[in-house]
């Protein structure tokens, strides 16, 4: 075990289920967040916040199981259900992050997505923000509370951040151990909450489909 991890907080501006994405078993952050994507590690932990008008609430937390490059997420039959599908009725389908196809001596090709123009065509400012990141994180250690998210306890105020985000090097005991964790104060607080499980996103996505816009920019 490493002597310290960390925990990294960011503000979720738009929770439309694109990033993270915490479909198909894995929560996985493969656009947006460059900074956390470069410097997270395998052990760390990741935190979003709603923004401050809807409380600074918990969004989601992850523990980092996984780190990979780009080019290896698109190639990795495990990830191969969160490959974008913009002409599903889906919606979680069209909101897949799995988007950036490696072609031999040209780098990446951006798929039709989220992160793309409207028209499917590429979006050259996402697309250089989103490579910048090098890495996707995958988590199969997470909770998602989505549309029923949690108060953030008074005592881990600190980790709230206006913009960008805030990281927070912490003894591994003091993180995911339990209820008496950080991480274990944040999302263990009773049995109807567990790591893995999407807690009424899914279900609020499919409803509201027609309510979110197909492309926005995230950062």
């Amino acid at each position: 075990m490493k002597d310290t991890i960390n925990l990294f907080s960011y503000i979720v501006l738009s929770d439309s289920g694109f990033a993270p994405y915490p479909f198909w078993s894995y929560c996985t952050l493969a656009c947006c967040k460059p900074v956390i994507r470069r410097t997270a590690s395998v052990g760390d932990w990741i935190v979003g916040l709603s923004p401050k008008v809807l409380g600074n609430d918990i969004g989601f937390a992850m523990k980092v199981t996984e780190k990979m490059p780009v080019a290896d997420y698109w190639k990795d039959k495990r990830f191969r259900n969160k490959k974008a599908k913009m002409q599903s009725s889906d919606p979680i389908r069209r909101r897949g992050d799995n988007i950036y196809q490696p072609i031999k001596n040209v780098g990446f090709r951006q798929q039709h997505s989220r992160h793309s123009n409207i028209d499917g065509s590429e979006n050259e400012k996402q697309k250089q923000h989103d490579l910048n990141g090098k890495f996707v994180l995958t988590s199969d250690n997470f909770t998602y509370f989505g549309a029923k998210s949690k108060k953030l306890p008074k005592k881990f105020l600190d980790i709230i951040v206006s913009r960008g985000h805030t990281r927070f090097e912490c003894d591994p005991k003091d993180v995911d151990k339990g209820k008496g964790g950080m991480v274990g104060s944040l999302i263990i607080t009773g049995s109807e909450f567990k790591a893995g499980t999407l807690f009424f996103f899914e279900r609020l996505v499919r409803t509201m489909a027609t309510m979110i816009p197909e492309n926005v920019g995230y950062f």
